[in-house]
C-alpha cells in the first residue's frame, strides 16, 4: 500500500533535518532520510520517526556527486512508489575569508548546495508532477543577506545559498500552472554541535536569531539561539498545508505589517501590500 505522503529529507542526520523528519514522523507518512556519512545519527532519527508510526529508510551519498542526488530520488519512488515532498535541508557552513578561498573549497559549496537542489529537483520534479500536494522546500541561511561588520561572513556558502534561492524563485514560476509549490526558508543560527555556524555564535558571541518586538512606535530587535526544532515548523506546515503567500491573510495592512515586522521593513511592506491585495482594496501590479 502506497503511503499518503512520501517524504525525502536530505541533511537529516542532525539539526534541521532531524527536526524536519520528527515533525513530519505519522501514520501513513513514509520518510527517506538521507545523510552524507552520519549513519547512527541517521538511523536515530529513523527509529524516532518508525515509533511515530511513520515509515522510515535510510539513504547515504555525498550530494556534492552530481550521480546520488538522482540516486536518492529513484531510492524513494522504488522503495515507496512515488515522491509529494522534496526537503533540500543538506549543506555545510564555511566562513573561510574570501583572499583564503581556494577553487576547490569554493566549488565545494557550490556543488553540495546550489548544484545538489538543482540536481534534485530535476530528478524530482517528474514524480512531484504526479504526486499528491507536491511541495519543494529549499533551506537557505541568513549568510545569503547578511553582510556588516559585526555578523560573521561566510562568502562560500553565502554564494551558495544566494545561488540556491535563485534557483528557488525560477521553479516556483514554472512548477506554478502544475501545482506543486516551491519554498525557501531561510534561517539564523542554529544550536546544532556539529556545525560551524554554531561554533561561530558561540566564539563570536553574535545572536542566532533577530526577534522583533513592538515598543511604543519603534521597533526593537532581540536576538537569541533557536532551536532545529522552531525553524522546522514552517517546513511541516508548507509540506503538508497551503503555500505560504495564501497564509499573510490579514484583515488590514496593520497588523499585516505588525506580524511581518520582525523580518524588516521591506517584508512589512510587502505583508501589508499583500493584505491590501487579498482584500480587494487594491488591485497587484
Amino acid at each position: 500500500m502506497t503511503p499518503a505522503r512520501i517524504v525525502l529529507v536530505t541533511g537529516a542526520a542532525s539539526g534541521i533535518g532531524a527536526a524536519v523528519c520528527r515533525a513530519l514522523a505519522a501514520p501513513g507518512v513514509a520518510l527517506l532520510v538521507h545523510t552524507r556519512r552520519n549513519s547512527d545519527g541517521a538511523e536515530r532519527v529513523a527509529a524516532e520517526a518508525r515509533a511515530a508510526g511513520a515509515e522510515a529508510e535510510l539513504a547515504l551519498g555525498d550530494l556534492a556527486d552530481p550521480a546520488v542526488a538522482e540516486m536518492l530520488v529513484a531510492c524513494a519512488v522504488a522503495r515507496f512508489g512515488g515522491l509529494d515532498v522534496l526537503v533540500s535541508n543538506a549543506g555545510f557552513a564555511d566562513r573561510t575569508a574570501f583572499g583564503e578561498l581556494t577553487d576547490g573549497a569554493m566549488t565545494a559549496s557550490v556543488e553540495a548546495i546550489q548544484g545538489a537542489f538543482f540536481r534534485l529537483a530535476r530528478a524530482a520534479v517528474p514524480h512531484l508532477k504526479a504526486g499528491r500536494n507536491a511541495r519543494v522546500i529549499a533551506v537557505s541561511s541568513f549568510v545569503a543577506h547578511a553582510f556588516r561588520t559585526n555578523t560573521p561572513v561566510f562568502v562560500a556558502s553565502a554564494a551558495a545559498k544566494a545561488g540556491l534561492e535563485a534557483l528557488v524563485r525560477a521553479l516556483a514560476i514554472e512548477l506554478a500552472p502544475s501545482g506543486v509549490t516551491v519554498n525557501a526558508v531561510v534561517p539564523g543560527f542554529i544550536r546544532n554541535g556539529c556545525a560551524a555556524s554554531s561554533r561561530a555564535c558561540r566564539s563570536g558571541g553574535w545572536v542566532c536569531r533577530t526577534k522583533w518586538r513592538r515598543r511604543s512606535r519603534s521597533w526593537r530587535r532581540r536576538r537569541r539561539a533557536t532551536s532545529p526544532a522552531r525553524r522546522c515548523t514552517s517546513m511541516a506546515g508548507w509540506s503538508f498545508d497551503q503555500p505560504r503567500t495564501e497564509r499573510l491573510q490579514h484583515p488590514d495592512a496593520r497588523r499585516a505589517g505588525e506580524q511581518a515586522g520582525r523580518f524588516g521593513r521591506h517584508h512589512r511592506e510587502a505583508a501589508a501590500a499583500h493584505a491590501l491585495v487579498q482584500s480587494g482594496r487594491i488591485e497587484p501590479a
